[in-house]
Formats: structure tokens, sequence, C-alpha cells
């Protein structure tokens, strides 16, 4: 089956389980990005980051993450089919430059640096995201039988 996107296009219809895992996604970050916004605390401890590191900048930091990811969800989830692969496309450019972050922080880190594992527990986080954002990429351009 194809359904038509906003430019009039003709795309072949997501499967279901790749439409309940953005369902699911969408939904995470709604949560994780409340959470964030109102208690930034949460964020950090999450990652292991000590009390006395979270300063009145950090804070400001998490809740602009906390908005951002609470839009992202609430697009999605808000949007019909053909919109939602869109909003599938901007998660993914936002997910792929967060794990672009990452890896240029990782490089920057000695081995044993205790920061390596936060880093890689963000990716933990951020991977997944990105790598379902590949998989509706990747559905959008597979032709329909």
């Amino acid at each position: 089956m194809r359904i038509e996107d906003a430019t009039g296009r003709s795309r072949p219809h997501q499967p279901k389980l790749l439409q309940r895992a953005f369902v699911a996604a969408a939904i995470g970050r709604v949560l994780l990005g409340a959470a964030a916004y109102v208690a930034p605390q949460s964020q950090t401890r999450m990652n292991a980051v000590p009390d006395q590191m979270l300063s009145t900048e950090l804070r400001y930091l998490i809740r602009i993450f906390g908005g951002r990811a609470i839009a992202l969800g609430v697009g999605y989830l808000s949007s019909d089919e053909p919109n939602r692969r869109r909003w599938q496309r901007i998660g993914l450019m936002v997910d792929t430059l967060d794990n672009v972050n990452a890896a240029i922080e990782l490089n920057r880190l000695q081995r044993g640096d205790p920061r390596v594992r936060t880093l890689l527990r963000l990716i933990a986080i951020t991977g997944p995201y990105a790598a379902l954002g590949a998989a509706g990429v990747i559905s959008a351009r597979r032709p329909s039988t």
C-alpha cells in the first residue's frame, strides 16, 4: 500500500511495527524531555554526574534539551501519517547530530577518563533514536510490492 505525502508524492506505507516504534519513541521523547525540563538534576543523576557540577548554565542547557525533546515528540504525535515522515527525518537529523557531537567529545577525552562512561550512557539513549530514524528513511525509500 502507498500513501501520499504532503508534497503529493506517493510513498510506501510503513509497517505497523515501525509505526509503533516511532510512537513509543515520541512518547519517550516527551517523557524524557518533561523530566529534563521540570527537574534538570534527574538527567545529571541518571548519567552519574555529581550534583555539585549542576550549575545554572547546565540547568539551562538541560532545559533546552528537554524543550527540544518535547517539541519533537509532540510534533510527531500530533501529525498525520504523511507529516509524521517529515518529523521522522527531523528527528533523524537531530539524533545524528547528537551522536556526532558525542563522537567529537569522546575523541577529546583520554582513556580511563570517567566522562567516557557518561558519554557512552548518553549515546545509549540517542543512538537507538538515530537508528530508528534511519530505519524510517530506509522504509520510505523501499519500493512497494
